[in-house]
């Protein structure tokens, strides 16, 4: 083989490499390395074009009272939970960058428990416990769309229990400081202030235990 011909084929072989490179950055969920910054930008490209589907849907007439733009945020942290009657996007974001993110498809059962079949998910934050027994909110694939007063949040399978018991915690543990999103207003210029709930959260039949009496 003549020198041109073995350049050739290396820079076919190199080229191949970084074929295979790249779609493996796409697909695997990304974690802390050198490569999580392109890993990162590459899915939130993607998730942009989800997200982007979802506000268009949720423009439309028919969209369930459980869908719309959700959102946590403290001034520094934001939680954005984008859902429709097909499709969910997740971004936690800090002033770090993006800590977690999330997109696909989602599916409703009886009793407004949402079954949320990720296409992408992506987790660079470590599970936060503060003082006493709260946790901040995570992405799950089990939720519940739950009214309270006012609003409607978007609530964990497994954190409904803590949920139930923000009707009457104290201190750390009180609706003040949880960090589930809420459905976003018109009239509300962001969620830095405390969520506007009077009475109790309306729950499934299975959790109304939970609930103080």
């Amino acid at each position: 083989m003549s020198r041109t011909r073995r350049t050739l084929a290396r820079i076919a072989l190199a080229f191949a490499a970084l074929t295979v490179a790249a779609a493996a950055v796409v697909f695997a969920p990304f974690s802390f390395g050198s490569i999580d910054p392109i890993r990162i930008e590459l899915a939130r490209f993607r998730g942009k074009a989800v997200r982007n589907r979802i506000h268009d849907e949720l423009a439309t007439p028919t969209q369930p009272n459980w869908a719309g733009r959700y959102l946590w945020s403290n001034g520094f942290e934001h939680r954005y939970l984008d859902i429709s009657g097909t499709s969910v996007f997740y971004e936690h974001r800090s002033c770090t960058g993006t800590r977690e993110l999330v997109y696909g498809s989602v599916r409703q059962d009886p009793g407004e428990r949402l079954r949320l079949s990720p296409s992408f998910r992506g987790d660079a934050r470590e599970a936060e416990v503060h003082a006493g027994d709260r946790t901040d909110f995570t992405f799950s694939v089990n939720m519940y769309s739950v009214v309270w007063g006012t609003e409607r949040f978007l609530v964990p399978a497994e954190s409904m229990p803590q949920f139930c018991a923000l009707a009457s915690a104290n201190g750390w543990n009180a609706m003040e400081y949880a960090t589930n999103p809420r459905l976003l207003r018109a009239d509300d210029p962001g969620f830095l202030g405390t969520p506007d709930v009077s009475g109790l959260p309306v729950v499934p039949e299975e959790f109304r235990r939970f609930l103080p009496e």
